[in-house]
């Protein structure tokens, strides 16, 4: 059984060929409705085929914010009629001469080239999503692993947590290096070794300012 990871990306891989593929078909396609003359370029001349219903298809360019929101495309696409593909830059280089700088939409006026186009971005748009879901998932697969491994210290390697007593002058009661018996005062509980409460005031003073580190104060 292959891993879960070379699966996706197999997925992945074949959307993308699949896609390739068939932007090069409605590139094909689009060149071969600017030969015929079966299209209208530029917003003006699309506007004007949408006005009259010669209009099949309009197609905006990707990286066209403001021609998809003329009027005339807005309708076409609620009709069903509009769809976005390529970037001006393509767009114009399909389209030709002094327009090679760049196309912002164009309309094909052929029914058939026009069908065609269209279900062939339809492809490209789904085989698209598919890549997307799947590079998606593959990183959602390989992140808790590395989540795991995050932040991996003494205390989730195993190790038991420290006290707050050990990291105190004098260690903990019975650790090695501890003081003998007797002779230490844990002023930030307020009680002796032998469980008689500290009344001193100098003494709870400064407990009171050393307390958050913990601190033990010998006394005689």
């Amino acid at each position: 059984m292959e891993p879960e990871g070379v699966a996706l990306l197999r997925v992945e891989t074949l959307a993308r060929a699949i896609r390739q593929a068939v932007d090069r078909r409605v590139e094909g396609l689009l060149r071969a409705a600017v030969r015929s003359r079966a299209v209208s370029i530029g917003a003006d001349a699309v506007s004007g085929a949408c006005a009259r219903g010669e209009a099949e298809l309009v197609v905006v360019a990707c990286d066209a914010a403001a021609g998809a929101e003329l009027p005339a495309v807005r309708r076409a696409v609620a009709a069903g009629r509009g769809a976005a593909w390529g970037t001006k830059g393509s767009l114009g280089s399909i389209a030709g001469g002094r327009r090679e700088q760049g196309v912002a939409l164009l309309a094909i006026t052929s029914g058939r080239i026009a069908a065609a186009a269209a279900e062939g971005i339809r492809v490209a748009d789904a085989c698209a999503a598919a890549e997307r879901g799947a590079a998606a998932a593959q990183a959602s697969a390989t992140r808790p692993a590395r989540a795991r491994g995050a932040g991996r210290g003494p205390a989730s390697a195993g190790a038991p947590p420290r006290r707050h007593e050990d990291d105190v002058e004098g260690g903990s009661p019975g650790a090695p290096g501890a003081a003998p018996e007797g002779s230490l005062t844990q002023v930030d509980r307020g009680v002796t070794k032998s469980g008689s409460a500290v009344r001193d005031p100098v003494v709870e003073g400064a407990a009171a300012k050393r307390r958050p580190r913990g601190w033990v104060r010998r006394i005689g």
